[in-house]
């Protein structure tokens, strides 16, 4: 009775194994239902499926196809993370399920350990312990897979396990049909769940590694910006003592016309000289410090340069976007289009800053005499210095991805325009 029992209840607590192992490894989508009840009912529905099934058909690869389609459904109704790297942990545990039976079956024949080829109480404990082994294993190495892994990356990790189980499976099936040799059918499946694991441990590594590759850019982009900053900062403090040593010596002048009364040279100079540096000396008051000195600092750099700026900047007091982010987004821009406007006969650049409904929308776009989309399509840097200069549209991709914003390049009635969303949160 006990052995019908165990024979019965195989196939649930196997599929009970996979489940625990998944619920373990990844976080659960927010539900009414808790995630143990959630796991429990997919169990035994899986139970409730399988069973008449079973009886029909009694296949193991009917088995193995109800586990899989049932463990596939779970994690992607009910869990987060990305579907390919769920796949390919089912997958690579199924293969181990697989492997493990293969290799104790015909040892515990050995030992006396089975009944009419299915396990007796000792060798469902041995298989149990395996695959509470195996739960362990997988639940402490999960696989994430971050969205800048390249999709070939993730196909091969995904597929890998599996072609191994395949290739391995027609070997052992064509050998055992050749030779019975115990040792040969109880190492081969070993040493090929060995292979699958070391495979899975392998793809768990290069995620990792390229995950803290991912987190040292991300660093290092920081640290440039901060750098941007203090530069930008020295500028600014560069210009404050230019402009006081020039506005000293505008006093000097004045007060010497004034006592010489010469009051015809005096407004001449008021109306030209003075009026023109006014004028070039734009000041911003976006509500946002940082905002304010670098578009201050462009905006003087682009006019010195002799190009007409246009500035459209309608931006509530405080919104969600740090302010790094913005920063390091709009200095980005503004620092191409000054580039691309010098090689300009009509230099033009128009900066656009609004809130429109939930984001932020940023807007910079730059005289251009031809089709930039046409003779660069990814926006490659063409100067010679490829890796710093390349770096700051993989920063302001990072950052939109980051606020799940929107990015499009685009040519417009002869010029070449940035258009950028940033999605902002309590607005």
């Amino acid at each position: 009775m006990f052995q019908t029992i165990l024979i019965w209840t195989e196939a649930t607590f196997t599929f009970a194994f996979l489940i625990l192992a998944l619920a373990c490894t990844y976080p659960f989508k927010k539900n009414r239902f808790p995630p143990y009840a959630v796991t429990i009912f997919w169990i035994l529905l899986f139970t409730a499926v399988y069973k008449p099934l079973e009886i029909y058909t009694g296949s193991f690869y009917v088995y193995l196809a109800v586990v899989f389609i049932f463990a596939f459904l779970f994690t992607f109704l009910f869990q987060k993370q990305g579907l390919f790297a769920k796949t390919a942990f089912i997958i690579a545990y199924i293969c181990s399920i697989v492997f493990i039976k293969s290799s104790l079956l015909p040892l515990l024949s050995a030992t006396h350990q089975t009944l009419d080829g299915e396990l007796t109480a000792a060798g469902h404990a041995i298989f149990y312990t395996a695959l509470a082994m195996c739960t362990l294993f997988f639940s402490s190495h999960p696989l994430i897979f971050q969205p800048q892994l390249p999709q070939k990356y993730i196909c091969l990790m995904t597929l890998s396990p599996f072609a191994i189980a395949v290739l391995a499976q027609m070997y052992i099936s064509f050998a055992r049909q050749n030779d019975s040799n115990l040792f040969f059918s109880v190492a081969m499946p070993l040493c090929i769940l060995c292979i699958i694991l070391i495979n899975y441990y392998l793809n768990y590594l290069i995620i990792s590694t390229f995950e803290n590759v991912l987190e040292t850019n991300s660093f290092n982009q920081k640290l440039q910006l901060q750098i941007d900053n203090m530069n930008r900062s020295s500028a600014i403090i560069s210009q404050i003592r230019q402009e006081k040593h020039e506005l000293r010596n505008n006093y000097f002048y004045i007060q010497s016309l004034v006592k010489r009364k010469n009051y015809e040279e005096l407004e001449k100079y008021l109306d030209t000289e003075l009026e023109y540096r006014f004028n070039t000396m734009e000041e911003f008051q976006t509500g946002n410090v940082m905002l304010d000195h670098l578009l201050t600092q462009k905006v003087s750099e682009a006019r010195e340069q002799q190009i007409h700026v246009i500035t459209d900047i309608l931006l509530i007091s405080k919104i969600s976007i740090k302010d790094n982010d913005l920063c390091a987004v709009l200095m980005n821009l503004l620092d191409n289009a000054i580039d691309a406007s010098k090689a300009e006969i009509e230099k033009d650049i128009h900066i656009t800053l609004s809130v429109v409904k939930n984001y932020l929308n940023i807007q910079v776009k730059n005289k251009c005499s031809y089709d930039v989309l046409k003779e660069n399509k990814t926006l490659k840097t063409t100067k010679n210095d490829k890796d710093n200069h390349g770096l700051g549209l993989k920063i302001i991709h990072s950052i939109v991805d980051k606020y799940n914003g929107i990015f499009k390049a685009s040519m417009e009635n002869g010029y070449f325009v940035v258009h950028i969303m940033l999605e902002l949160n309590d607005m």
